[in-house]
This record gives structure tokens, sequence and C-alpha cells, in this order.
């Protein structure tokens, strides 16, 4: 019964784990995405003032 007890505290345990590096793994990706989007508008800013030369 103990270790029935156990394994069950030991698997939640290693669940939230999981769940609190999957949750900095989306936010670095969404921090990662931002970034690219604001180099992308840079780029296509300076792009679009090159074609009006």
């Amino acid at each position: 019964m103990i270790l029935i007890v156990f394994i069950f505290i030991l698997f939640w345990s290693l669940t939230k784990t999981i769940e609190k590096v999957g949750l900095k793994i989306t936010d670095q990706l969404q921090v990662q995405n931002d970034l690219l989007r604001k180099v992308e508008s840079k780029l296509e800013a300076k792009s679009d003032e090159g074609s009006e030369l």
C-alpha cells in the first residue's frame, strides 16, 4: 500500500516538473517569436525604403 502511494506521489511530482519545463519552453519560444517579428518588420521597412529610391 505504501509503495502504491509512493509511486503515485513520484508520478505526480514528475508530471508537475514536466508541466513547469513545458511552460518555460513555451515562454522562451514566444520571446523568440516576438524578436523574429520585430526583426522581420525592420527588414521589411528597410526594403520598402530601398524600393522608394
